[in-house]
């Protein structure tokens, strides 16, 4: 039986919402991979999403738009958390596949950044 989330692998962008101290919920739209269950994304480190999301693992997924303006599909609640460095390949192989030569060319100069730093997120259903 597929997972909310891998029902809306489909589609190329998601609003990330992540919620601050107040409770104030925040959506950004972001790349994302799905698979078992499962939805990926990445960042860099020091994004305040990323921020966000260390300070309290609730976090929702909405299709939206490439800007997030327009929402597509329902919200799925979840929980995230930073992926060990270890899965990192296979997670990089989800996100080749679904994007092809634009995620290695965005990938790749995201790490020409001084500093730089990604990370990857898996969120699983709430």
């Amino acid at each position: 039986m597929a997972s909310g989330f891998d029902e809306i692998g489909k589609y190329p962008y998601v609003n990330f919402g992540t919620f601050r101290k107040n409770g104030a919920k925040i959506a950004t739209p972001v790349w994302f991979a799905t698979a078992e269950g499962k939805a990926y994304l990445w960042s860099q480190r020091d994004t305040w999403k990323i921020k966000r999301l260390l300070n309290n693992s609730r976090c929702d997924l909405t299709p939206c738009n490439v800007n997030g303006k327009k929402n597509l599909g329902p919200t799925l609640a979840g929980v995230g958390k930073l992926v060990d460095s270890s899965r990192v390949p296979a997670i990089k192989r989800m996100f080749r596949k679904k994007y092809g030569l634009s995620y290695g060319v965005l990938e790749f100069f995201g790490r020409l950044k001084p500093g730089s730093d990604h990370v990857y997120v898996e969120i699983a259903a709430d």
